[in-house]
């Protein structure tokens, strides 16, 4: 617990990129950090000292598809609740967290911390334990970016310069493969030639 405390603690106040609207959670957009830190510790499950009390992960964007985002009137506390319902409604737990985004210049982030058991029951009447496995997170990113770029919106100037990038990440590719095909043509050619020149010697040594 004083590893998710701390944890928490920098999350929301400690870093410098903390935001000043402070913590959020799936309702709330002004999360109760000490309320959230005492479901962990009396939960029933997360009693023994070795069980895992939380999980945590970050979400991160860059500047300008952050802002593109922004443009649809929505914000990065939407992207990372919308991605968690998803995972929620595909796994049939319901996740405890809370959040925080961090504006770090170029690439503005939200960290997360997740109880580690479910908020709800299974049918054998006990909290699930959250575990991430890769294709978890794997899934996470995808949907994650599937929510962003529904909403996206992008100034015309900026799809431009992507455009370009493709464009010429396009002509260096044709480029490369060019060059590729003339060497593999150049060392066929030094190919036949040193077997015309085996065979040669071969009939003067005869």
């Amino acid at each position: 617990m004083k590893q998710v405390t701390a944890h928490v603690k920098y999350v929301g106040f400690r870093s410098k990129e903390a935001n000043e609207k402070g913590f959020f959670s799936r309702d709330e957009d002004k999360a109760d950090f000490e309320a959230f830190l005492e479901r962990i510790e009396k939960n029933s499950a997360l009693q023994h000292p070795l069980t895992i009390k939380a999980r945590k992960m970050i979400f991160s964007l860059r500047e300008s598809d952050y802002e593109a985002y922004k443009r649809s009137g929505k914000d990065f506390k939407d992207l990372v609740r919308n991605t968690l319902a998803e995972y929620e409604r595909k796994h049939g737990v319901k996740l405890d967290w809370i959040a925080n985004i961090h504006a770090a210049e170029g690439h503005p982030h939200c960290h997360v911390v997740i109880k580690g058991v479910s908020d709800n029951r299974g049918a054998d009447g006990r909290f699930k334990r959250i575990v991430f496995k890769k294709e978890d997170l794997q899934e996470l990113k995808e949907t994650f970016h599937k929510e962003f770029e529904r909403d996206a919106i992008y100034h015309l100037h900026e799809r431009l310069d992507v455009d370009r990038t493709l464009g010429d990440m396009s002509k260096v590719f044709e480029s490369v493969t060019k060059d590729m095909t003339r060497e593999n043509e150049r060392l066929q050619r030094e190919a036949e030639m040193k077997r015309q020149r085996a065979a040669r010697n071969k009939g003067r040594d005869r």
